[in-house]
């Protein structure tokens, strides 16, 4: 299973613009899944005063993670990255793959990939400067995949998320 996917570089990114600190907190994660397979991403979190005073600093967030993104998964695109204090939001293409059946083109099957939030962790240690100052948690107490036809999957509190395959 591939476990590089922009869900768990989101989590990364966010860490890499929160410096001192140490209790950046995954809330909710929702990745919502459209119709063409591109996932909008909504990542709620909180951050420390330290972090939150580090988050006001940085300049160019937005491309930081777009930077980011790109080095570390090159065939995804992702659009519409906005980063705030308390929440990350973007866009990723082709995030699910998208199927239709021959005899019925209103059967459409979505797949998903696996995401690990533990991968988080190991890439963040690609940035020794930042890693030194944080302890993440990064898995989310909430994780919610939503479908085009409002079928949802949850999993609470847990470290990586199994591939879907909604009909």
């Amino acid at each position: 299973m591939n476990y590089r996917y922009p869900a768990l570089v989101a989590l990364l990114i966010l860490a890499l613009i929160v410096v001192p600190g140490s209790a950046f907190t995954a809330k909710k994660l929702v990745i919502a899944v459209q119709e063409n397979g591109d996932a909008n991403i909504n990542f709620d979190y909180q951050l420390t005063w330290p972090e939150n005073f580090a988050y006001s600093i940085i300049p160019g967030k937005e491309q930081i993670v777009q930077s980011a993104l790109r080095s570390k998964f090159p065939s995804n695109d992702v659009d519409s990255i906005r980063v705030a204090t308390d929440s990350t939001e973007l866009t990723v293409k082709d995030f699910a793959a998208v199927s239709t059946s021959a005899g019925n083109p209103e059967s459409t099957t979505y797949k998903t990939p696996a995401v690990s939030f533990m991968m988080a962790r190991d890439l963040l240690d690609n940035y020794p400067w930042i890693a030194r100052f944080i302890i993440p948690d990064f898995s989310p107490e909430v994780t919610i995949v939503e479908f085009p036809d409002g079928q949802q999957y949850t999993y609470p509190d847990a470290s990586e998320i199994p591939a879907i395959t909604c009909f």
